[in-house]
């Protein structure tokens, strides 16, 4: 028998509107978490966050690092338009797959590397890359400050790290709004609860053992958890942030944290402690600091 109280969330997640999410896309009549065609899409728009630091058409010839790349489709548009060397890391070797199929489809497999890796560990050789992009990455990170680390290892002085990502308390920050889009959700629920939830909802799917796999785990304690979260809040992000340019590693080159848009939330963003939770999106583009060649 179904919890009554899963059962009273699974109805209330119907009366939200349902964004769109790349899981709920199909290629081909086949639902395969396919993340490329939808990271491609929205490229353009991703890259609009950094069009006031940066003059993106001088970037021909240069390498830029996707970290976290998913399935490329953000990096093989920036070859295809910009004419970037790209290399692309990410943990999933179905994501890399769908990364090099994309960078075939498009004619940029000449410019692109997509492969397996960590983020934490690289393997890269130390300040090799002119660019890093963090896409919405830091939350799924494990450490954020290590990630910071490998960053400045592998950026040549000078180089650039952008970074964009949804604060933990940020309305959608639970990461499952692809089948259940209750604002907040993760404020009002336990853990153990949401993932109860998240697998009761995702039944209905041809793809649910993926969905399943992708996001839920063993925390350390043998738990089921949402291990692809780190919880990274906008408070621990500006602890982190503080060390690293008190260390002088990196310096601000750009800076901005979006709220919701419709009033009064946006006035309710700029406010401390609220702002956690009306927070959009935080922003940030970071030069290296050292010595240029």
């Amino acid at each position: 028998m179904k919890n009554p109280l899963i059962s009273l969330f699974l109805w209330l997640g119907k009366k939200f509107p349902q964004p769109p999410h790349p899981f709920n896309t199909a290629k081909n009549g086949i639902m395969r978490l396919n993340y490329s065609d939808f990271e491609y899409k929205g490229a353009e728009e991703i890259w609009k966050y950094y069009k006031n630091a940066i003059d993106f058409h001088s970037l021909r010839g240069k390498t830029v690092l996707d970290l976290a790349c998913g399935a490329g489709g953000k990096g093989v548009w920036f070859a295809e338009k910009y004419g970037a060397k790209i290399i692309g890391i990410d943990i999933s070797p179905h994501f890399i797959e769908q990364a090099k199929t994309c960078a075939k489809e498009h004619s940029v497999e000449e410019f692109c590397d997509f492969r397996v890796g960590d983020a934490l560990d690289t393997k890269l050789d130390t300040e090799s890359v002119d660019y890093i992009v963090l896409h919405d990455a830091l939350e799924h990170i494990p450490n954020t400050e290590n990630l910071f680390h490998e960053c400045h290892r592998v950026l040549k002085c000078g180089g650039l790290l952008l970074f964009n990502f949804e604060p933990y308390y940020h309305f959608f920050g639970h990461h499952i709004w692809d089948v259940i889009p209750i604002p907040w959700l993760h404020l009002i629920t336990t853990e153990s609860f949401r993932v109860e939830l998240y697998k009761t909802a995702v039944t209905k799917y041809p793809d649910a053992k993926d969905r399943i796999g992708f996001r839920i785990g063993k925390n350390s304690n043998g738990k089921e958890a949402f291990t692809y979260l780190n919880g990274i809040t906008r408070r621990k992000f500006m602890n982190i942030r503080k060390k690293f340019l008190e260390n002088d590693l990196f310096r601000v080159v750009y800076e901005e944290f979006r709220t919701l848009r419709r009033f009064p939330l946006n006035k309710l963003g700029k406010l401390p402690v609220l702002n956690e939770l009306f927070v959009n999106t935080q922003i940030g583009v970071w030069e290296k600091m050292g010595k240029k060649d």
